[in-house]
């Protein structure tokens, strides 16, 4: 059985998903199309908001879904995690032929089941 807190909490958050359902659609029309697509079903103001609500001391999180995650280069320290640096391996020329070939790979796989 649910306590009233945990419902409370729920309808809270509940309430300000559809709240936010003009927002969510602005913020989606201004991102970048391949972002959009990737967190099409993410409810990212929401999360933002109970992220602030907890103190979260890292809403970089959220200007990644926002904006996409860089894949290759340097990452700001945050303080959240301790620190280890671990270089890639490859550059951003030597994965664009494998993201390419992958993506090939794929649509070959689609049209071929249709």
């Amino acid at each position: 059985m649910r306590s009233w807190l945990t419902e409370s909490f729920l309808a809270t958050w509940v309430k300000r998903v559809a709240e936010l359902k003009t927002d969510k659609a602005k913020l989606k029309k201004s991102m970048e199309p391949n972002v959009a697509a990737a967190v099409q079903n993410k409810r990212i103001l929401v999360f933002e908001e109970m992220l602030k609500a907890t103190g979260f001391p890292d809403l970089g999180v959220v200007d990644e879904l926002k904006l996409g995650a860089k894949l290759t280069g340097g990452k700001p320290t945050t303080g959240m995690l301790p620190g280890k640096f671990s270089p890639g391996l490859a550059s951003e020329d030597g994965l664009r032929p494998n993201a390419m070939h992958s993506w090939t790979l794929r649509i070959r796989v689609q049209v071929m089941q249709k």
